[in-house]
């Protein structure tokens, strides 16, 4: 029997607010984070995507030796949430983990946040 492994924590968009992102408060580029993850290793890709009003974005950020044990941070572009913004528009975010060497990829939870401008 194999033991299912635990996915991944979801990433956070730090200026978001109880499921809120309000647009119009937020820094250009907008700050978001993925928090360490068990077997870390510097070399492996973190790949954040974003995908808000029907348009997708995703960030990649190589961990580096300094990165570990510590919240890697990323710079997402503020025109991905206002492109298209509609009210009512929601924004997911999740990431993959690509280890270094021959390991398999992770995937995070998403995190869903109600876009309001």
């Amino acid at each position: 029997m194999t033991t299912q492994q635990k996915a991944l924590a979801a990433p956070i968009l730090v200026e978001a607010q109880d499921g809120i992102f309000f647009i119009h408060n937020s820094k250009n580029p907008t700050p978001a984070k993925v928090s360490p993850y068990i077997n870390q290793s510097a070399g492996d890709t973190v790949a954040l995507t974003v995908t808000a009003n029907n348009n997708s974005l995703t960030v990649r950020v190589e961990v580096t030796k300094e990165d570990l044990g510590k919240p890697i941070a990323f710079d997402i572009a503020k025109k991905i949430f206002e492109d298209g913004f509609k009210e009512g528009n929601t924004a997911t975010l999740h990431y993959k983990v690509i280890p270094v060497g021959s390991g398999g990829s992770g995937q995070s939870e998403s995190l869903t946040v109600r876009l309001v401008y």
